[in-house]
């Protein structure tokens, strides 16, 4: 009987050592996982903040571009464009008249221009 009893008590024994064990190791478990939870959470903290600060200048670039007046900005550079061709074409007129006259019509042109300019005063 004293050897049942004295089994018993081991048994008793050891079940409470190894309550005593997992209890330690489902405490470290805990507090691991609660660093690893802070880790975590401390880099992450600066990525929200950049992206907050994305989604700021992403709104103010769509506010940007709400506010502008693309069609009243791209009818005033056509009309612009226009002007500049009619500019274009009015100095093209001349120079294809000098460029179809011969070099002796042009020399005479020139020289008769120069004689009417010396002769004008």
């Amino acid at each position: 009987m004293k050897l049942i009893k004295d089994l018993a008590l081991a048994l008793v024994n050891a079940t409470v050592l190894l309550l005593i064990v997992l209890t330690v190791v489902v405490l470290m478990v805990v507090n691991r996982t609660d660093d690893l939870a802070h880790d975590v959470i401390d880099g992450i903290a600066p990525l929200a903040e950049d992206l907050d600060e994305i989604v700021g200048a992403v709104a103010k670039i769509e506010a940007d571009l709400a506010a502008r007046p693309v069609a009243e900005e791209a009818d005033a550079l056509a009309a612009e464009i226009a002007a500049l061709r009619a500019e274009i074409a009015a100095l093209h007129a001349p120079l294809q008249a000098l460029a179809g006259l011969s070099a002796q019509a042009l020399a005479q042109a020139v020289f008769s221009r120069i004689g009417g300019v010396a002769a004008a005063p």
